[in-house]
């Protein structure tokens, strides 16, 4: 594609309209209610990548009002070329960027179609991303108390934060904020009242409520009034970095693969509806989300659950009474 090079603007005229509307737009409502983990998104497409582009190339206000479409096919080259952006990383800085742009009242109509190679490669890579019931075992069974000598109540604390997110799929930042309050034990039931949804409650498995037990009398977290306002865990950036070392240490994570703490919440609602064969409104009220988000983003079964599901569709389960003939 042979895109026609702006032509080189005095220094005063290049882009100080823009550079004003992005500082708002970071300033603003809209973006300071965001998560943390999509502020910084918004940032690294935004002021990391428009911006840096905006600048080196000397691109106006002018140009971004009477040349957009240009400016836009010049953006995704680059990103396409120089940064050597996956298509989807793309699209997701596209519509940020149309996010923006709708913002400051003048919307940007773009659109970007991904080839049907960068499609394929994606869905290869995103297959390899979700976890098999062996890797989550391993992870359950993860002892953090054999690295950098840590102590037992922090070793408890974070096995108990593995379990829960395979247990509860619960969201990381969700966990963060769960107080001595929030859980009761007896019950094995957590209320979820900080969500990136809507409140609820999860519940957990009598193994997870030992573990809590022994956290809680470790800690001085005894009764549900002590403390009753204080994290349980750590906060969420140093709750990822521990499961990142975990995965890493368990060698079930290398480079940007898309692994951590929500790929749990995938695993969680995928179990839950093909090997526990729960119902999707149900799967869905518990992991504080709508059915279709649940079906549509969070189902990715695994062999083993598939091929349950096909030997009792077929009716090919192992009869105790038949004997077959050895394989060669």
């Amino acid at each position: 594609m042979t895109l026609k090079p702006f032509r080189t603007p005095q220094p005063s005229k290049v882009a100080p309209v823009f550079e004003e509307q992005v500082a708002g737009f970071f300033q603003s409502r809209n973006f300071l209610r965001l998560a943390d983990d999509t502020r910084a998104s918004y940032a690294q497409a935004l002021d990391v990548h428009f911006m840096t582009f905006i600048r080196n190339k000397s691109i106006t206000d002018d140009n971004l009002v009477s040349e957009r479409k240009q400016v836009m096919d010049l953006f995704v080259h680059h990103l396409q070329h120089t940064v050597a952006l996956s298509g989807s990383a793309i699209k997701l800085y596209l519509t940020i960027i149309k996010l923006f742009f709708r913002w400051t009242g003048k919307p940007l109509h773009y659109s970007y179609r991904r080839d049907r190679e960068d499609l394929q490669d994606e869905a290869r890579r995103r297959l390899m991303r979700w976890f098999t019931e062996a890797e989550v075992e391993r992870c359950l069974n993860y002892e953090f108390n054999q690295r950098k000598r840590r102590k037992e109540t922090s070793s408890i604390r974070d096995r108990a934060m593995i379990r829960l997110l395979v247990e509860t799929g619960i969201r990381i930042g969700e966990l963060a904020d769960i107080k001595r309050g929030d859980v009761i034990l007896e019950t094995r039931t957590i209320w979820i009242n900080y969500s990136k949804t809507r409140p609820r409650c999860v519940f957990f498995s009598p193994t997870t409520q030992k573990l809590l037990k022994s956290y809680f009398w470790k800690s001085g977290f005894r009764k549900a009034e002590i403390g009753e306002g204080k994290n349980l865990f750590q906060p969420t950036l140093l709750c990822r970095s521990a499961i990142r070392d975990m995965l890493i240490d368990l060698n079930l994570k290398s480079g940007r693969d898309g692994r951590g703490a929500h790929t749990f919440r995938h695993y969680c609602a995928t179990y839950l509806f093909y090997a526990g064969g729960m119902r999707l409104p149900d799967v869905a009220r518990i992991l504080g989300d709508t059915p279709d988000v649940i079906e549509q983003v969070y189902l990715h079964p695994t062999p083993v659950m598939l091929l349950k599901r096909i030997d009792k569709a077929m009716g090919w389960q192992e009869d105790d009474k038949t004997t077959e003939e050895p394989l060669d």
